[in-house]
């Protein structure tokens, strides 16, 4: 009665074990930067007609965090993985903002950039390494579960909004 729900989206929780780490032999990606923020837009902008877009995007996570792209010869950004958050006390990451432009898919681009993400984590010490997916996405969660992650449950995502309340 309160809210509203105004989003809901079926999510599953994967985990990375490390021992089950199974990295791509091969392909080419680059550590992205700060300075690379503006192909990170443009690339994200991609999938803003088919709400595909990453929703939990800042700049600040580029800086902070860890993101790996792939280009086309044309040096445009194809696919990106980066993270969320990392904690490099607790050892523990957030694999997130995983995009593939539209033109792009089914060549294993993300598969790649995820796997350089957390070959990079494992590198640095981090031994939690999670992300979030949407149940749906049959085919990010094979390239997941084909890098090491299992499911570690089912959510719902969502977001609600206070309800009017009566007489105001």
């Amino acid at each position: 009665e309160s809210y509203r729900i105004t989003r809901n989206l079926a999510m599953l929780r994967m985990g990375l074990d490390p021992a089950a780490f199974r990295p791509c032999a091969d392909g080419k990606v680059r550590r992205l930067r700060f300075t690379d923020l503006q192909m990170l837009y443009t690339l994200f902008d991609d999938g803003v007609a088919a709400g595909e877009s990453p929703d939990f995007f800042f700049p600040e996570m580029v800086e902070t965090g860890v993101f790996y792209g792939a280009e086309d010869s044309d040096g445009k950004l194809t696919a990106v993985a980066g993270t969320h958050l990392v904690s490099y006390s607790e050892k523990a990451a957030a694999i997130g903002n995983v995009y593939t432009r539209r033109d792009s898919r089914g060549q294993g681009l993300a598969r790649l950039t995820t796997s350089r993400v957390a070959e990079d984590l494992l590198r640095s010490g981090v031994t939690t390494i999670a992300l979030n997916v949407k149940q749906k996405n049959h085919s990010a969660i094979r390239a997941y579960e084909s890098l090491g992650f299992g499911s570690h449950g089912a959510f719902i995502e969502g977001t609600a909004e206070a309800a009017p309340v009566a007489g105001c």
